[in-house]
């Protein structure tokens, strides 16, 4: 099985179609994918008769330009590429899509999956979920997103609040 845990997606993709196929060829693509899996989950093994999602996996590169912004920074483009697909269910795909699962309210319920299927503690899924989103605040002073892991250049999603008495 695949690990569970939030992936960033730079700001730019966000609801950008992510492959060239054609409603057909997608169709062949879904198709393939249900049946290299038997219609499961790759995340928590659930197998579903209908309603999986096929997850894009994709690697990003950031590619420097010949420009020098007016702020001295480095001119940057990211690329994305699909490196692979993934099968998910529907609850998993929210703790995959953390930052979309934040702004839709599901962000407590995306915690307590991801609690479920990684046998972790709220502090211990909350953490994970922190450090994937806080990247970029450790990097905020660099005006380079070459110097950022990845060249990630992600917005952090809403704050949520701890449902536990700690």
């Amino acid at each position: 099985m695949k690990i569970l845990e939030p992936e960033l997606v730079p700001i730019q993709f966000w609801r950008r179609r992510s492959h060239p196929l054609t409603s057909s060829g997608w169709g062949e693509v879904r198709k393939q994918e249900l049946a290299r899996t038997g219609n499961k989950c790759e995340y928590c093994g659930t197998k579903y008769d209908k309603g999986l999602i096929i997850h894009h996996e994709y690697e990003f590169k950031v590619e420097q330009r010949d420009k020098i912004n007016s702020d001295g920074s480095i001119d940057t483009t990211i690329q994305r590429y699909v490196s692979g697909y993934a099968v998910s269910c529907k609850y998993c795909n929210l703790v995959l899509h953390w930052q979309f699962a934040s702004g839709i309210g599901r962000s407590n319920f995306a915690v307590q999956h991801l609690m479920k299927i990684r046998n972790m503690t709220e502090e211990q899924a909350r953490n994970l979920i922190l450090e994937k989103v806080t990247i970029k605040d450790k990097y905020k002073s660099t005006k380079n997103p070459l110097d950022l892991p990845g060249g990630l250049n992600c917005l952090r999603p809403k704050a949520f609040k701890s449902t536990s008495s700690s």
